[in-house]
């Protein structure tokens, strides 16, 4: 599937490009949950796409957020240019035919990661000097 639908060596990224009002997550408690819906764009295989988003987000602690879709995203293949893909899947698995509707759900963990200062040292030659 990773060659023949999606080229990976040709396309090795999807990105989902999203904002999201800040100001209801960051007042999440730890076990607290909120459900978000946000209008977000896909960029797959050099095509991008507008998608609507709903997702629950829980705070698991401090730092942890756990993000899950609250229903399906339905992403089609045609508008990412992967119709291709899918007739030569087809083809492989010998089936009459695959849709390229494909519901598509989601289980994200994020972490915010620790801020690091880096002081240079005065004593330290600049290399740039």
């Amino acid at each position: 599937m990773r060659d023949l639908l999606f080229e990976t060596d040709e396309n090795p990224e999807a990105v989902i490009t999203a904002h999201l009002d800040m100001t209801s997550i960051t007042a999440l408690e730890p076990g607290d949950q909120s459900n978000v819906v946000t209008e977000a764009r896909l960029s797959l295989h050099g095509d991008e796409v507008p998608l609507t988003v709903n997702a629950a987000v829980a705070r698991l602690g401090p730092a942890t957020l756990l993000v899950t879709s609250a229903e399906p995203i339905v992403v089609n293949a045609g508008q990412l240019g992967l119709l291709e893909g899918i007739d030569r899947l087809r083809d492989v698995a010998g089936l009459a035919s695959i849709s390229p509707a494909v519901p598509v759900t989601f289980r994200l963990t994020l972490r915010r990661a620790e801020a690091r200062v880096t002081v240079a040292d005065p004593a330290t030659p600049n290399p740039a000097n």
